[in-house]
């Protein structure tokens, strides 16, 4: 049997934030053996950045899938981002082609009942691969979200990986068509009250489907972030999925305008330090939006991923 890395490519891209002279570039298979502990891969003198051509070594992994990271080095110690690839390492025939013929393609849904006791799919004889079209018997699931499942196994017993769609099933009206007239249509914020006990939004009667114009009211709420929720029914009892919206309400001036001056706008990284405690950022007397242009101080926080974040004041 011959090992076969599957992977998009191994020529790789490394865009370093400065162009300093690159000191070195490592790779690692799923666990960081630390810095400067990787593979050590091949580049030109006084390379700076570019495209870097090598063969990583897979002989020691097992069969399946990893994660391959890639890493640089500049003359000034720092070092880059981890780049990432995820891969399949797997068994294809002695022959060094995945062209056996297939003897079963099978699928399933949810729950694996075992390699061959799958839902048979017809398949032409000699077969190799390629599309198969076939229908699926739904009648043993719930309506419901569910994940259908496909495999393939070739003459030599060797089975493909899984396949994976999710899909809803449901159920539309007796007549083969879901325009069944609406009878309510909802809405709710945040926390769902019960089918039938959100507030209801005026529909024309008759109405199968459309857009819908409703003042929503908000006075029950509190200012910040919320979401929405709506949802319909229809006269047969069948509710549809719920549709979402996330929003912030917010307070704004009396005189029915945002365009209230600005007096602070700071910034902050990771942790709140409280309102008012961020590193402010200056902006020009009277405004009341725009973009500012800040040099961020970045001497106080640690090399890694960390967010960023930004309020005004007016």
């Amino acid at each position: 049997m011959k090992h076969f890395l599957i992977i998009l490519g191994v020529c790789w891209l490394f865009s370093l934030t400065t162009q300093a002279q690159v000191a070195r570039i490592e790779y690692f298979f799923d666990t960081d053996p630390g810095l400067g502990m990787g593979t050590a891969v091949a580049f030109p003198p006084s390379f700076t950045d570019g495209t870097i051509s090598f063969n990583a070594d897979i002989s020691l992994l097992q069969d399946g899938f990893h994660t391959l990271y890639i890493r640089v080095k500049d003359v000034n110690g720092a070092w880059s981002h981890l780049q990432t690839r995820p891969f399949i390492k797997t068994v294809i025939s002695a022959g060094g082609t995945a062209e056996v013929p297939l003897n079963r393609v099978e699928y399933f849904f949810d729950t694996d009942p075992g390699l061959g006791r799958g839902t048979a799919i017809n398949i032409p004889a000699g077969t190799t691969g390629g599309t198969f079209s076939q229908n699926l018997d739904l009648s043993g699931i719930a309506d419901g979200f569910h994940t259908l499942y496909i495999r393939a196994r070739n003459q030599n017993g060797a089975w493909s990986h899984l396949q994976t769609r999710p899909f809803i099933k449901t159920v539309i009206s007796a007549g083969g068509t879901a325009e069944v007239p609406l009878n309510r249509v909802e809405y709710f914020f945040d926390t769902d009250p019960g089918l039938g006990q959100g507030t209801a939004i005026n529909i024309p009667a008759g109405a199968t489907s459309g857009t819908f114009s409703q003042n929503l009211d908000l006075s029950g709420i509190a200012d910040g972030f919320h979401t929405l929720y709506i949802r319909a029914r229809n006269q047969n009892g069948a509710w549809s999925h719920l549709q979402t919206r996330p929003f912030i309400k917010t307070f704004i001036s009396a005189g029915g305008t945002v365009e209230v001056p600005l007096n602070r706008v700071e910034y902050f990284f990771d942790t709140d330090p409280g309102l008012g405690q961020g590193t402010a950022i200056n902006i020009p007397a009277g405004a009341t939006s725009g973009t500012f242009s800040q040099n961020l101080d970045l001497s106080g926080i640690a090399d890694g991923f960390h967010t960023l974040y930004i309020r005004a004041r007016n």
